[in-house]
C-alpha cells in the first residue's frame, strides 16, 4: 500500500513539477520519483532535515515539494543525491534506502504506462 502511496504522490509531484524542470531540460517524471522517493524516506525517518538542508520533507509539503524539484534542477545540495536517480540516490543514502527506491532496472516508476503509446 505504501508504494501505492508512492507513486500516486509522485503524479500529483509531477504535475507540479512541470512548469519548473521543463525550462531546466529536465523530465517531470524523472523529479517526481524522486521526490516522491525523498518523501517516503522521511516519513521513514531513514532521511532527516539535516540530510536534505533543512528541507522538511513532509507528506503534502507544497513548499518543500518546489525547494526539492529546483535543488534536483540545479544539482544542489541534497537535490544533487536525488538527482543521480533513486536506485544511485538509495546507494549514496544507505541505512535502508535501497528497499524504499521504487524503479525497474534504474528508471523511475512512472504514473503512466508507455508500453501502450503508439508510434
Amino acid at each position: 500500500m505504501r508504494a501505492l502511496t508512492a507513486l500516486v504522490l509522485a503524479g500529483a509531484v509531477g504535475a507540479f513539477a512541470a512548469p519548473i524542470t521543463d525550462p531546466v531540460d529536465n523530465l517531470p517524471e524523472l523529479v517526481e520519483g524522486n521526490t516522491g522517493f525523498a518523501m517516503d524516506l522521511f516519513e521513514r525517518g531513514i532521511i532527516s532535515s539535516e540530510d536534505t538542508d533543512g528541507v522538511e520533507l513532509t507528506w503534502g509539503n507544497a513548499e518543500a515539494m518546489e525547494t526539492m524539484i529546483h535543488s534536483i534542477a540545479l544539482r544542489r545540495g541534497f537535490g544533487a543525491v536525488l538527482a543521480e536517480g533513486v536506485r544511485r540516490a538509495a546507494e549514496l543514502i544507505g541505512g535502508g534506502a535501497e528497499a524504499y527506491a521504487y524503479h525497474s532496472k534504474g528508471l523511475e516508476l512512472t504514473g503512466y504506462d508507455p508500453r501502450g503509446g503508439m508510434g
